[in-house]
């Protein structure tokens, strides 16, 4: 969790004992064996326990936001730019290029990005459909592990892979 003064605060597991015990982060996003925030200068940091493999080199430039996964992590930059770091073995971290976004989300071996004209586009692995983002406007979303979910401009949720995209309502 990310406190008011901008501490972060970690429990359970071995994540609470690795996390950075400094101030000033904006944001952050943790999975199961590792973590990563964006600092009050922009600056992405990423951590992970020992024997964890580590997601490579931080790339520099401000950020906003930041998506941790299992395998890799996304970051948006202050541009709108999508930067990925860690395992590509399905492509997950081939962010598009040129593409603005606004959020981004990672899943299991795959990628999203809400873009700035309200589509999504999804990258990396794709064994149960879950790159296959309806068609419309949405304004926020989340990636599971093999699924994904958006809210539409409409205030509706949509969820997709290897079924057909469906409404599930308002949440």
């Amino acid at each position: 969790a990310l406190r008011p003064d901008g501490r972060l605060a970690c429990w359970g597991g071995i994540m609470a004992s690795v996390a950075p015990t400094d101030s000033g982060y904006i944001d952050v996003s943790v999975a199961q064996n590792r973590g990563c925030a964006i600092r009050g200068d922009g600056t992405l940091q990423c951590w992970q326990p020992a024997g964890v493999a580590s997601l490579g080199a931080i790339p520099a430039g401000r950020f906003l936001s930041v998506a941790t996964g299992a395998t890799h992590a996304c970051a948006l930059r202050s541009d709108g730019q999508a930067v990925c770091l860690g395992s590509n073995a399905q492509g997950q971290t081939s962010a598009p290029t040129g593409v603005r976004f606004v959020a981004l989300t990672v899943g299991h071996q795959y990628s999203c990005g809400l873009r700035e004209d309200g589509g999504i586009s999804c990258w990396g692995l794709n064994d149960t459909n879950q790159l296959a983002a309806p068609a419309g406007r949405y304004t926020a979303l989340s990636a599971g592990r093999a699924h994904t979910c958006a809210r539409t401009v409409d205030g509706n949720t949509r969820c997709w892979r290897s079924r057909a995209a469906r409404t599930v309502g308002d949440c």
